[in-house]
């Protein structure tokens, strides 16, 4: 059995290294708890057993911790303002895939590249759990001009084909 206070102990005092005042340090933060708890529901919708539910809350509490260095600014500098996704990002789209990180070159690229993460979601548990978090139908409400709200409307209409069911 996996002691949940233990982990979270360990875990805060590990985050207490990096600047919760900074936007994307404290979203990290709350992700990470709000991934824990997600892999929790989905291992319980299974039906799996109390172990593999505390290590499926555990492995979601595990699954970016390396990603605290890269938000200090060791991977998003790589990323340009573009008005578009590209055509290989759209691709993907069209293609229900997941794009793959070395094509994404922009800001905005970037975020079409999350959003495709959900073709990836093949547990009807999963993708009910992230219909009703709503926060990949809010990243799919984000266009700043006319072509970006063109795209993620594609992208929403890819997604919702794929799962079968409205975001």
């Amino acid at each position: 059995m996996i002691d949940h206070i233990e982990t979270v102990s360990v875990f805060q005092n590990y985050t207490k290294n990096y600047n919760e005042a900074l936007k994307d340090i404290d979203w990290k933060i709350l992700h990470t708890f709000r991934v824990a708890k997600a892999a929790e529901m989905i291992a319980e919708g299974l039906g799996l057993g109390s172990d593999d539910i505390d290590l499926a809350w555990f492995l979601g509490i595990l699954h970016d911790m390396g990603r605290f260095e890269e938000i200090l600014g060791t991977g998003r500098d790589r990323f340009t303002d573009a008005p578009m996704a590209g055509d290989e990002i759209m691709a993907c789209v069209y293609a229900h895939q997941c794009v793959p990180r070395k094509l994404t070159k922009s800001v905005f690229d970037n975020t079409i590249t999350y959003c495709c993460m959900a073709f990836d979601l093949q547990l009807k548990v999963t993708r009910t759990i992230v219909k009703e978090q709503g926060y990949l139908l809010k990243i799919l409400q984000k266009g700043e001009n006319e072509k970006q709200i063109e795209q993620l409307r594609i992208t929403r209409a890819e997604i919702e084909k794929a799962w079968g069911l409205k975001l």
